[in-house]
């Protein structure tokens, strides 16, 4: 091309552009300089935030990553998904609002303003209370919450939160609440009926959680029926019993029960009774407290409590003994006692001691039979 054609290239692009042949045509009632503004003010914005958060979150992975940052796996992820979204909304509000739009625009853009500006909350604060959740409370020394159990309650505090943003939105836009919950009245009476049974057995899990009368893991005596408590649920929670078969309660049943959690327990007390054969020498009765002492304190994890001459019966002299395994498990028992059993009765046997029998002696009338 030569000098002369772009003459006229630039003469035609002077004529459109700078001579307001174009700028001054109106669309929607805004001229092509005022969508250009605002076109060009919206890019701007975005491309500083973009700078900025690019900036912003390098600075905050960096000191994540050194260790500065208390909360260093939540804090860019707020900014980020949370934040900054807010800001670009914002951007595009001030930006929309340079034009000269219609009622119905404006009102649509404010509404969704409104939408996006709850919903976001809503997710910021679901987000904050789950990290502390997970992070501050199932964590905690001590705790023992199954994933089960933590997804059921992130579940619900997720829940409540949505039902708190609907709530908030309905109210914003205009509705009456009271008028939809009237309009719902039969509905949700036949919906409470219905699940009244549920929502208890939901509110006693809380119960549980937060009383903690007995964790997963810990053995238990509900009523006649004991076993391992394995997963505590929404509406129910299931044993295992020692025969091996699965337990299920429901939640109100357990809040109702008188439960023997045996996982709390620090030691165990155990008492028995000794009844030796009549006839015995005084010498060895006097022996007998000081044999089973022994015996019971050279047992390990065990301390002895007492041991007595306590009764004269028919069948025999009865002593009573008692002591404390410093144990909770029932294995350790079990083991325990065996040890003390086997050591009094080989001691017993030493020093010919008899342990009594149950005897009845009948005694016949030749006479009657005769």
């Amino acid at each position: 091309m030569n000098q002369q054609g772009f003459d006229s290239l630039f003469s035609l692009i002077e004529k459109i552009f700078f001579r307001n042949q174009i700028w001054s045509w109106k669309f929607l009632g805004n001229s092509f300089s005022s969508y250009a503004i605002a076109v060009l003010t919206l890019l701007f914005a975005f491309s500083c935030m973009r700078f900025v958060k690019n900036f912003f979150l390098r600075r905050l992975k960096f000191l994540a990553s050194a260790g500065k940052l208390r909360a260093e796996s939540i804090i860019p992820k707020l900014v980020e998904k949370y934040l900054f979204p807010l800001l670009y909304y914002l951007a595009f509000y001030f930006a929309v609002n340079e034009l000269d739009l219609s009622v119905a625009i404006k009102k649509l853009v404010d509404w969704f303003g409104l939408i996006f500006v709850i919903v976001q909350t809503t997710r910021f604060a679901i987000c904050v209370t789950v990290y502390f959740l997970e992070e501050h409370w199932f964590k905690q020394e001590g705790s023992r919450i199954s994933p089960t159990t933590s997804a059921g309650i992130t579940g619900t505090v997720r829940l409540i939160f949505w039902i708190l943003c609907s709530t908030i939105i309905l109210d914003n836009l205009g509705f009456s609440l009271t008028t939809i919950l009237a309009g719902m009245g039969i509905g949700g009476m036949a919906i409470a009926l219905a699940s009244q049974h549920i929502l208890n057995d939901l509110f006693n899990y809380f119960v549980i959680f937060f009383d903690r009368p007995f964790e997963e893991g810990d053995f238990i005596m509900v009523g006649e029926s004991q076993g391992t408590v394995r997963e505590i649920g929404i509406k129910t929670t299931r044993l295992e019993s020692v025969s091996g078969e699965q337990i299920v309660f429901s939640n109100s049943d357990l809040t109702g029960s008188r439960i023997r959690n045996y996982h709390k327990m620090v030691r165990r007390r155990v008492s028995f009774d000794l009844t030796v054969a009549h006839g015995i020498p005084t010498t060895k009765l006097k022996a007998i407290p000081e044999i089973v002492k022994r015996i019971i304190s050279g047992t390990q994890s065990v301390d002895f409590d007492y041991c007595f001459f306590g009764e004269i019966t028919e069948n025999g002299l009865k002593f009573e003994a008692a002591y404390y395994l410093n144990a909770r498990d029932f294995s350790a028992h079990a083991e325990a006692r065996q040890k003390i059993n086997l050591g009094i009765t080989e001691e017993f046997e030493r020093e010919k001691i008899n342990l009594a029998l149950p005897t009845r002696i009948i005694i016949l009338d030749k006479s009657e039979t005769a």
